[in-house]
């Protein structure tokens, strides 16, 4: 069953003290198979892969990460090659910035910018408390026609075994489209296989259409009835907002 004392709704809370630290760029890359993960500012052609950048920043440095989100979102937008969206996830454990790109050759060679390596690190390395992670995802399908009005994720985090996985691919594929159609303020609903879980990424108009989701016949009785049997350890649940 869903551990319900995991769901929450982080947003930025403005402090004022900093916590500096050595940016230590240990990136490891991750190449996975990604089923169209929607973000809220599309902005070019087709989104065709992932970065996501996993940041350890501490509560007091949180308004100031942000602040280098916004200050650095249309540079990567309208200078990059084949970037498409740009968006911030604030969470209690840490922040993350998820980038579309075109290809994922395009999301490695942003890494080696002068915008990426000399600016956006600059910027935030002094806020890092720990080094950060970096991953590319392979899109596997384009993205949602309706990622501009996302305004908060519900992402659920699923221990499966390899023996269990294309079954649960089957619930997601079986349930995906009543999601989309039956849930009010549902706009995506995208899959996510790693090597560790796999994650289901669900987009909403709001955060509180997202925790009503999980209340709904259609969560309790057809999801969860469907994937539990396949589950080797409790979901992980957590609702996000979109950062604009």
């Amino acid at each position: 069953m869903i551990d319900e004392n995991r769901l929450d709704v982080h947003r930025i809370v403005p402090l004022q003290s900093e916590h500096p630290m050595k940016l230590m760029m240990s990136i490891t890359l991750a190449i996975c198979a990604l089923t169209g993960l929607s973000t809220s500012s599309m902005a070019k052609g087709k989104t065709g892969a992932y970065l996501q950048i996993s940041l350890k920043v501490n509560e007091a440095a949180r308004p100031k990460a942000a602040g280098a989100y916004a200050t650095y979102k249309a540079a990567f937008l309208t200078k990059i090659a084949g970037a498409t969206s740009k968006t911030l996830l604030v969470r209690t454990d840490d922040v993350q910035v998820m980038h579309g790109f075109e290809s994922a050759a395009q999301a490695t060679a942003y890494l080696k910018s002068t915008l990426f390596t000399q600016d956006v690190v600059g910027a935030l390395g002094p806020l890092l408390s720990a080094p950060p992670e970096v991953r590319i995802y392979a899109a596997a399908a384009p993205a949602d026609a309706h990622a501009t009005t996302v305004g908060a994720f519900l992402q659920i985090s699923l221990k499966v075994d390899a023996k269990n996985r294309s079954k649960a691919g089957a619930v997601y594929a079986q349930y995906r489209q009543p999601f989309l159609t039956q849930i009010k303020g549902a706009l995506t609903k995208e899959l996510i296989m790693r090597d560790e879980d796999v994650q289901v990424l669900h987009g909403f108009e709001t955060a509180a259409q997202a925790q009503a989701y999980l209340a709904t016949q259609l969560f309790t009785k057809d999801v969860v009835g469907a994937l539990g049997p396949l589950l080797a350890a409790k979901p992980e649940v957590r609702i996000y907002t979109v950062a604009r």
